[in-house]
């Protein structure tokens, strides 16, 4: 990481703005990739803040941090973001409205009354309202603030079976709704993961083996949850009990920046690289793996002409 952070400054010091949209985005995709890597890239944009601003408009910067909501507060409490903004996108989404509400009730009081009826949330403002300060600690934290997504992220199995026979849950319908619009992630949000696919994105190996043993249902899906995860003994243990694994999986390991699994579904079970392929590395701005892409198809091509010229002028046999 130490190496990254050393090439993002330099970039930075060359002040190109044509290498700075990327530059943001790679870090707000290693970043989602990587949380633990945040407070290692947030303090880069922020030494570098004169020239990000001088860059790029309020709204340049919402937009390419738009999805991370822990990205966007870090921004406006240093100064890259204003009220303004703030308010204006908060009046049209619910979401930003609810995890901004302790500013937008500094900023303009009378507005921020108006949306709390409009939106119908009034017992959301009122139950953190009465625990403002945990409310910003769980929103800083960028993740679910359930009991049971707490022992889950934390691989906690004695906790983790204590509260689901507490409160009898199914282990195969709960679902995790984010219903405190903490999560960062957009991944976990839009798919409200049940327990196993929820253990397999954070690679919380005792609680997974645990769901097997109890009989917990490997959805469809749950091989994205994995590949997103990168843990590698989740994903052998699918693979042992007959889990497909397709191009989606392989679209969602380029997305997490998996290079060496990437490299592993490709070589090892030919899952073959397409046109999406490259979008999702361009997307999301993952370099390493599109050099890798194209490395491969020059290869491939490669091996392909050969062996054309070969058979053509008799030098292998043929059947």
């Amino acid at each position: 990481m130490n190496r990254i952070t050393n090439l993002f400054t330099e970039i930075f010091l060359m002040e190109e703005k044509s290498f700075a949209r990327k530059v943001l985005c790679l870090i707000r995709e290693i970043i989602r990739s990587r949380p633990h890597s945040f407070s290692e890239l947030i303090p880069i944009l922020i030494l570098k803040k004169d020239i990000i601003t001088e860059y790029f408009s309020v709204d340049d910067i919402w937009s390419i941090f738009s999805k991370n909501k822990s990205i966007l507060l870090t921004l406006y409490e240093n100064g890259f973001l204003n009220n303004e903004v703030i308010i204006r996108k908060s009046d049209i989404s619910v979401a930003y409205f609810k995890y901004f509400f302790p500013e937008i009730q500094l900023i303009d009081y009378n507005f921020f009354m108006t949306k709390v009826h409009s939106y119908g949330i009034e017992q959301y403002i009122d139950n953190y309202s009465s625990s403002l300060e945990q409310f910003k600690q769980l929103r800083m934290e960028g993740h679910g603030a359930s009991d049971v997504e707490i022992a889950i992220r934390k691989d906690d199995l004695i906790s983790f079976q204590y509260l689901i026979e507490f409160y009898d849950m199914d282990i195969n319908q709960t679902r995790i709704d984010d219903s405190g619009n903490f999560e960062s992630d957009d991944f976990i949000v839009w798919t409200t993961p049940n327990f196993i696919e929820y253990a397999v994105f954070y690679g919380s190996i005792k609680i997974f083996k645990f769901l097997l043993l109890r009989g917990a249902v490997l959805t469809g899906r749950v091989s994205r949850f994995a590949f997103a995860g990168g843990n590698y003994e989740i994903i052998h243990i699918l693979e042992d009990n007959k889990v497909d694994f397709d191009r989606s999986c392989l679209k969602t390991a380029l997305e997490y920046h998996h290079h060496e699994i990437v490299s592993y579904l490709h070589d090892t079970l030919d899952i073959n690289f397409n046109n999406q392929s490259v979008r999702s590395c361009i997307e999301t701005c993952n370099y390493i793996s599109l050099d890798y892409i194209f490395e491969t198809q020059r290869m491939e091509i490669k091996k392909t002409n050969e062996l054309e010229m070969k058979t053509k002028y008799g030098l292998i046999e043929t059947i």
